[in-house]
């Protein structure tokens, strides 16, 4: 399978694998339902790190998004990725900040029943455009100028 630079992920440029890595939301677009995650562009652990890890391919850990993209054509899902981040602690808490400011525990659209741990120093906040894509997300606005890159 022949990924675009960005793999199946709408985003306005090129992502940069040297960053540590993104945040991002998966829109069922046929069921209105969302689901927030992040992912490293590399390993960090004794076997991998430095190893490119398969963000161009990756979907989501999420047992229940696994399921619904098995049952379902892709076509019908958004991968949208909200920002890079340069530092661990600002991806865990630019995560955690998109899945608590959504109420994700307290609704039945949204995929994210749970909020993890931040595990790290936050030293990195979310940029403007981050701000503006989860906006954009959240309120079902189209990313389809990104599908080309």
């Amino acid at each position: 399978m022949e990924f675009k630079k960005n793999g199946h992920w709408f985003f306005p440029t090129q992502m940069d694998k040297t960053k540590v890595g993104f945040v991002y939301v998966i829109r069922d677009d046929y069921m209105k339902e969302i689901y927030f995650g992040k992912k490293l562009f590399q390993g960090y652990g004794k076997m991998n790190k430095g190893v490119e890890s398969n963000w161009k391919s990756y979907l989501s850990s999420s047992k229940y998004v696994q399921m619904m993209l098995k049952a379902r054509p892709r076509s019908e899902f958004s991968f949208i990725v909200l920002d890079e981040f340069d530092t661990k602690g600002g991806l865990a808490f630019a995560e955690v900040w998109a899945i608590t400011t959504a109420l994700c525990p307290l609704r039945t659209d949204c995929g994210n029943t749970m909020i993890g741990k931040i595990g790290f120093n936050v030293k990195e906040g979310m940029s403007d455009k981050f701000r503006e894509r989860y906006d954009k997300a959240c309120n079902w606005e189209s990313f389809e100028d990104e599908r080309q890159l």
